[in-house]
């Protein structure tokens, strides 16, 4: 099973993919040269701009794709699981606490199913009447994370914004050596000096600014980027399980989706699944459940 990134979460039933291309990006425009310096020395801003209401739209597809029963895996490319958590889901015990955001999000709750595991039910974004085995297959699909670039500005752009901040740098020490000198400034004119003596501060300071700035910028994205991988590597890790499932995913999977065929049974007579339909669960009263499930 192929993998593949999100770019657009507006869907929520299989018929939503039909006709859909991903094809290349429209190429972007170039940056003229001052924008290519402002780009050089302050970066383009964060390339997962939105990256959170992408998320979101995500995992309420895969929810209502499954008429609201799911499992922590189906959630977990979707979301911020732990490495470990990836790597001994056959085991007992396993963090699913990552599942807690959306469980407050979109007021779902924990279900111990009669093997003792747990699934987790979305009783507002549950679909009466829906064909479970007619909505599209959203397992392997994963988020990723864009890194960070230094900068949008071509190869030649950039050369020519370090050009500019090395003769900044040069003009600097050499106006230093020369006011530092004065046999160098014999026979100039007293206000020509003054004026330079008052604008060397400021030069020193830009020239200063247009190196420092992207410096520190990149060690900062550099690190944030080591990150990104990390998150991107375990996300598409929690995609890859449903290649070679477990036994324990394909009972759990199968608890999930008898509870979805059964809630729609139940909707579609009319009768009403929860036991306090006027009450909104708090956030407490979420943590609580899902602290009880885990531990029982």
């Amino acid at each position: 099973m192929g993998f593949f990134r999100f770019d657009l979460f507006d869907f929520f039933f299989w018929s939503s993919f039909q006709n859909t291309y991903y094809g290349p990006a429209p190429p972007k425009n170039e940056l003229n040269f001052l924008e290519a310096i402002f780009s050089f020395v302050f970066g383009d801003g964060d390339p997962n701009r939105g990256l959170e209401d992408k998320r979101w739209r995500a995992v309420a597809a895969t929810i209502r794709a499954n008429n609201g029963a799911v499992t922590a895996e189906q959630l977990a490319p979707l979301l911020d699981p732990p490495e470990e958590g990836i790597k001994n889901q056959s085991e007992t015990n396993v963090d699913e606490s990552y599942v807690i955001p959306a469980l407050l999000r979109f007021q779902g709750r924990p279900e111990v199913t009669a093997d003792g595991d747990i699934i987790y039910v979305f009783p507002e974004m549950s679909k009466s009447g829906l064909n479970v085995d007619m909505v599209r297959d959203t397992r392997g699909q994963y988020i990723e994370e864009d890194e960070w670039e230094f900068s949008k500005g071509t190869g030649t752009q950039k050369f020519f914004v370090v050009a500019l901040a090395i003769l900044n740098l040069t003009g600097v020490v050499t106006l230093g050596g020369l006011l530092g000198n004065p046999a160098a400034l014999r026979g100039t004119s007293p206000g020509l000096i003054a004026t330079m003596q008052g604008l060397f501060p400021l030069l020193t300071a830009y020239a200063a600014t247009y190196f420092t700035i992207p410096v520190f910028r990149w060690m900062w994205q550099s690190s944030e980027n080591v990150q990104i991988r990390f998150r991107n590597s375990v996300r598409k890790a929690a995609a890859s399980v449903f290649v070679q499932p477990s036994e324990k995913l394909r009972r759990k999977e199968f608890a999930a989706r008898q509870y979805a065929t059964e809630r729609s049974v139940i909707g579609d007579r009319n009768m009403s699944f929860s036991s306090d339909a006027d009450v909104t669960p708090s956030d407490e009263d979420v943590l609580g459940q899902f602290d009880r499930k885990m531990s029982s």
